[in-house]
């Protein structure tokens, strides 16, 4: 994704492969990152797949299922928006509204 690997390892723990993606339009990029997942599951380095490029995803995921591999697959799309400011998701403005009514601007 384009959620920098930092980032993501803050809310998944440790990330054994992470490849970036562009932030917008990653389909127009998807022939030169899906075949690198694809390579890193077709040697047994993963068994876990966590995309979150939009659409390009979805498309990672069925590609991924078309091999016939035995590996999870999920999609935490808008879940690393939290990382960014301001909220690019009207859920995570919501949120953050809430938690700052209950408990303040800390």
């Amino acid at each position: 994704g384009s959620t920098p690997q930092t980032d993501v390892e803050r809310l998944v723990g440790p990330v054994a492969h992470y490849i970036e993606t562009p932030e917008h339009q990653s389909f127009d990029s998807y022939d030169e990152f899906a075949p690198k997942v694809l390579e890193l599951i077709e040697a047994g380095k993963v068994d876990v797949v966590l995309p979150a490029s939009g659409y390009a995803s979805k498309i990672l995921a069925v590609d991924i299922w078309r091999t016939g591999a035995n590996v999870n697959i999920l999609d935490l799309g808008s879940i690393f928006d939290v990382f960014k400011r301001p909220g690019t998701r009207a859920w995570i403005r919501n949120i953050e509204t809430q938690i700052n009514k209950r408990y303040g601007n800390n």
